[in-house]
């Protein structure tokens, strides 16, 4: 009965050893995973921000797409729930804008399109300023 209760337990500690050495190996896995994964979401994010700055210095041959997009990307963050992106990109249409439009933009333009909100205009405005001096327009 002894020799009985010992080989249950022997069973118990080789299924806990067993159970134990298999989750070793997925944390080993997992930490390898992870480690993969930072340096792709590196390379990812400074690919991105590569691809940012070539589509920004060339923002004077920007569509009025390319120039809602930027907003909408330079305002990520904001609250921009009084902003209606849509009636802005009508009325850009309507005043024929374009990328080199933002070398005159101020805030009355913004007020024009439509884009009422103080705090979302003025940031707007700051990110175009910076823009243009970044990048500076060649006619």
């Amino acid at each position: 009965n002894m020799d009985h209760i010992i080989s249950l337990l022997e069973q118990q500690h080789n299924k806990l050893q067993s159970a134990s050495e298999e989750c070793i190996k997925k944390i080993k896995s997992y930490n390898e995973f992870e480690e993969t994964n930072e340096k792709y979401i590196k390379s990812i994010k400074t690919y991105f921000i590569e691809k940012w700055r070539e589509f920004e210095s060339k923002w004077w041959e920007w569509s009025i797409t390319d120039i809602i997009s930027w907003f909408k990307y330079k305002t990520n963050g904001m609250n921009t729930v009084n902003v209606d992106w849509k009636k802005i990109e009508e009325n850009m249409k309507t005043r024929n804008i374009n990328g080199k439009s933002l070398e005159n933009f101020n805030d009355a333009i913004l007020d024009k399109i439509g884009l009422l909100d103080f705090n979302v205009a003025v940031h707007i405005m700051k990110q175009i300023a910076t823009l243009r001096t970044k990048y500076k327009y060649i006619d």
